[in-house]
């Protein structure tokens, strides 16, 4: 069931989490060649994470293993883009509850999706900094710090050199 619960936390923090971030859709994610990057660099922070803990993340669907988004290299990370956009292709359209939650001024649930991950990567001294920006935005506009998420957001997330 543990292997279940992180294989769909992989979806939540990343794509839902990216579409808080960037008010955007995942459609919008997997076309822009930064931010399908982000999602990237964020499951692999996800599967550390699993793999620390020893939880076996479970295939959801068949034919895409989210083993296969584990990368420490420029190659991996490439292949781990090409991976989430086949698997995301289907839910262009879709935005994430959390950003559909800051649109009518409900406070989302960031942190239990992104703040999961950011918090056993704490414990486990595994770094999260995609997910830690994603929560930092979506804080800061919850807050009333900044205006409602948009794709200018993209700016403040930084890709690690691979």
């Amino acid at each position: 069931i543990m292997g279940v619960r992180w294989a769909k936390l992989i979806t939540n923090s990343t794509m839902s989490g990216l579409s808080a971030a960037l008010g955007v859709t995942y459609g919008e994610i997997i076309d822009n060649d930064k931010a399908v990057r982000i999602a990237a660099h964020q499951t692999n922070e996800l599967i550390k994470i699993a793999n620390a803990r020893g939880i076996k993340l479970e295939i959801l669907f068949a034919g895409y293993d989210f083993y296969d988004l584990l990368f420490d290299d420029y190659d991996g990370r490439e292949n781990a883009v090409k991976w989430l956009k086949g698997y995301y292709e289907p839910d262009r359209p879709l935005i994430a509850s959390m950003l559909r939650d800051m649109r009518i001024g409900v406070k989302c649930e960031i942190d239990q999706i992104c703040g999961v991950v950011a918090s056993w990567g704490d414990k486990l001294c595994i770094d999260t900094p995609m997910n830690d920006k994603c929560i930092e935005i979506v804080k800061a506009f919850e807050k009333g710090d900044r205006p409602l998420t948009t794709i200018a957001n993209l700016d403040e997330f930084i890709l690690p050199e691979l």
